[in-house]
């Protein structure tokens, strides 16, 4: 029997980002995959800013920027000529160190996340297959069985199911993936696209009186094309690129020749949510706990959160520096936000496939215009960004974020179970980020004061925990004096960071009890 601290199922991008954050936690873990090796197909193509953010604190932000694309606008094309050009850079300039959409085959952030797992001496169990899934309130169960047909039984404390919509985990307990499935359908396809009309450093949206299409740009010169299928493919379970292509300049009403077809497929869209996110000691998360339409690229990044937000807490668990209660607030946290997105998601789907005249005049004739307005404005657009990037996801209502705020802040200061904001201070020659602090294995105390004698008392309680808790001080002077407008701090106080980069708590002043009565009943063991 192989004994282990945490057993993921599925080697996708969640099950991966999973296995990378346990690896630098130094929680041991086996991670098996079904499939004989990792995709080489494209699929999920976009990256947003948080996820970018939670690379650049594993250290492997650049290897994405070098291989992927920032889109610089996005354009809307209707009946083969373009509307509206609206440019997208820095469309999230000061809000985060990646204010950009930012565009990279699946295939290549699997062999990023791959490769960071292989420098840590860490493999992937693929060809394995799970037969079956046991537990009880101490451990878990699982037997696996190879191509070979070698079966091995696997002890866990915990088990993170990351084994997409046909989820082993969720089936073997029986939790539902409630919503529906819509009967539309759509293509999606990567190939070489020759047209006068489109740019490929934008996004375009195309439509016509009968049917709309989506293009990203790839790397090599190539294409995503996401759109309705034609006619003649209603209602099947199958697509062939020679079906798309003829009459798609057509239908399109573009002068646009598609070829050199390298992946393709027929996506029936879901919008699918499970009730809880926790079940005994397994968890679910990326597809495995729901499921939705590729609008707004939300899908992968959103899985990718749910392994960010529940390894950091299985560490903590696992090395005995908090109660198992704090594995609850994964469920409580991410939850939410899940249902949330398949909401939005759904609505925004069915804005565009719905038919009729007064839709095909909203999609060709209002939309480009409400999406320049938005952008045009910074307010909107800084709403926009912040809700489409997911830097914008807050965690206010979680237990970890309750009777955490002492003082009078200003409204506009950043809350627990906010994520902590991006913000440079330091030397004009040698500007630094507050978010480059942030480790995941530990939790920073960030200290405001003029002088270190100041919060004594607060000091000496984070020193009880130094193996957990991580000092940082920001002393009044010219250098900071940004930090303590941007924090809401006039003289002295102090906030607390998870993590994960998340808001915990925070104070004006000094309020001891306080900080040690939240940590006792969140955090720490007593």
């Amino acid at each position: 029997m192989l004994k282990t601290a945490v057993l993921i199922i599925g080697a996708g991008p969640t099950g991966l980002m999973a296995a990378c954050q346990l690896a630098i936690l130094k929680v041991p873990f086996i991670i098996v995959e079904k499939d004989p090796s990792s995709i080489t197909e494209s699929r999920a193509i976009g990256i947003q800013a948080r996820s970018l953010e939670i690379f650049e604190q594993m250290g492997i932000a650049e290897k994405f920027i070098k291989e992927g694309l920032p889109a610089t606008g996005i354009n809307f094309i209707d009946n083969g000529k373009t509307t509206e050009h609206i440019p997208l850079s820095g469309i999230g300039e000061g809000l985060t160190k990646f204010p950009f959409l930012f565009i990279l085959e699946q295939s290549k952030t699997e062999k990023i996340l791959i490769d960071f797992l292989e420098s840590r001496d860490k493999k992937i169990l693929y060809d394995t297959n799970v037969s079956s899934i046991t537990q009880d309130d101490k451990k878990t169960i699982t037997i696996i069985e190879n191509k070979a047909g070698k079966k091995e039984t696997i002890q866990a404390d915990w088990i993170i199911g990351a084994d997409g919509a046909h989820s082993i985990v969720r089936h073997t307990f029986k939790i539902e993936l409630a919503g529906k499935t819509y009967k539309q359908s759509l293509f999606v396809l990567d190939c070489k696209i020759s047209s006068q009309v489109l740019s490929h450093k934008d996004l375009s949206v195309a439509v016509s009186d009968s049917a709309f299409a989506a293009f990203f740009p790839l790397s090599q010169n190539r294409w995503r094309i996401v759109g309705e299928v034609p006619p003649d493919f209603y209602g099947k379970n199958q697509i062939t690129f020679d079906g798309v292509k003829k009459d798609f300049a057509k239908r399109m009403k573009m002068e646009i020749t598609l070829s050199d077809c390298q992946w393709i497929s027929l996506y029936h869209s879901h919008h699918r949510c499970v009730a809880n996110f926790k079940v005994g000691r397994c968890f679910l998360v990326g597809d495995a706990a729901h499921i939705h339409s590729p609008v707004g690229a939300q899908g992968m990044n959103t899985g990718l959160q749910d392994a960010y937000n529940l390894t950091w807490k299985i560490a903590f668990v696992h090395f005995k520096n908090a109660n198992e209660s704090l594995l609850n607030t994964y469920n409580e946290e991410r939850l939410p936000h899940a249902k949330k997105l398949v909401e939005t998601t759904d609505r925004l789907f069915n804005i565009i496939i719905a038919g009729g005249p007064l839709a095909t005049f909203f999609r060709t004739k209002l939309a480009p215009k409400i999406v320049k307005f938005m952008i045009d404005h910074k307010f909107s657009r800084g709403f926009l960004f912040k809700t489409v990037s997911q830097i914008g996801i807050s965690y206010r209502n979680s237990p970890l974020s309750q009777n955490a705020s002492f003082g009078e802040f200003d409204k506009k200061t950043p809350k627990p179970g906010d994520r902590l904001p991006f913000v440079m201070y330091g030397e004009s020659n040698n500007k630094k980020n507050i978010q480059d602090l942030i480790t995941v294995n530990k939790i920073h105390l960030f200290l405001f004061t003029q002088s270190e004698k100041d919060l004594q008392n607060i000091k000496q309680i984070a020193e009880k925990y130094k193996e957990i808790i991580k000092i940082n001080i920001f002393i009044l002077n010219s250098e900071t004096k940004n930090l303590y407008k941007e924090f809401g701090i006039l003289n002295g106080g102090y906030y607390l960071i998870r993590p994960d980069m998340y808001i915990a708590f925070r104070s004006l002043g000094q309020n001891y009890e306080q900080l040690k009565s939240y940590l006792a009943s969140f955090i720490l063991l007593n």
